[in-house]
């Protein structure tokens, strides 16, 4: 699994209705010119990942296998979204 592989497909993702397994929120995930871009339904608002931090959350997730989004609180506050994505990535290859 590598970061590249991971955005393609996130990009397959977008326009979908999808949901954070902590707490079941709905969300929707697209991929822009050096971002991740997640826009919550219940604010409709989009929260954006930098290549940057949503690489080290896929780093950290490598290295621990940990679906626990408090486990990268130092990292973003969006993590909950970005699992949820790598998940279903998971999901995909198995």
């Amino acid at each position: 699994m590598t970061f590249e592989d991971l955005l393609a497909y996130t990009r397959t993702l977008e326009g979908r209705g999808l949901r954070t397994l902590a707490k079941d929120a709905k969300f929707k995930v697209s991929v822009s010119k050096g971002s991740i871009l997640y826009t919550p339904e219940s604010t409709g608002k989009e929260r954006g990942h930098t290549f940057k931090f949503a690489r080290r959350v896929f780093e950290r997730f490598l290295k621990t296998k940990s679906f626990i989004p408090r486990d990268y609180q130092d990292i973003s506050v969006n993590a909950s979204y970005m699992l949820a994505v790598i998940a279903m990535y998971v999901e995909s290859k198995e």
